[in-house]
C-alpha cells in the first residue's frame, strides 16, 4: 500500500478528465450501497408520489460521521493517513487517497 503522508502527489492533476470520471463513478458507486436505499425512496414520499415516510441516514450520518471507538486513521494495511470517510457498502474508514487513487469500489 501506497503512503500518501505527503497529502497527495503535486505533480497529480485532479481535474482531469479522467480523474474526474473516476471520482464520479466512486460516488454513484457509494449512492448505489443499500445504506441509501430509503434516502432514495424518500424522493418519492417527498414528491408526494406515495404516502410512506421511510426514516434513513443522510450522507454525513453514514459516511462521514465516526464512533469515538473507531480509528482515526485508514484501515488499509500500511497506511496511516488520516480517514475521510467510512465505505457505504463495507463500512470500513478510508483516507482520500485509499479511497480514490486506490479506487475503493464494490462491485454488486
Amino acid at each position: 500500500m501506497m503512503n500518501y503522508s505527503s497529502n497527495l502527489n503535486p505533480t497529480d492533476e485532479r481535474t482531469t478528465r479522467n480523474n474526474i470520471i473516476r471520482l464520479h463513478s466512486l460516488l454513484h458507486n457509494q449512492f448505489s450501497a443499500p445504506i441509501f436505499v430509503p434516502m432514495i425512496k424518500y424522493c418519492w414520499f417527498s414528491s408526494g408520489l406515495t404516502d410512506e415516510k421511510p426514516l434513513f441516514k443522510s450522507v454525513r450520518a453514514a459516511c462521514f460521521q465516526f464512533e469515538i471507538s473507531e480509528s482515526v486513521t485508514c484501515c488499509k494495511e500500511m497506511c496511516e493517513n488520516p480517514r475521510f470517510l467510512k465505505c457505504s457498502h463495507c463500512r470500513d474508514i478510508l483516507c482520500f487517497a485509499c479511497f480514490v487513487y486506490e479506487f475503493h469500489y464494490h462491485f454488486n
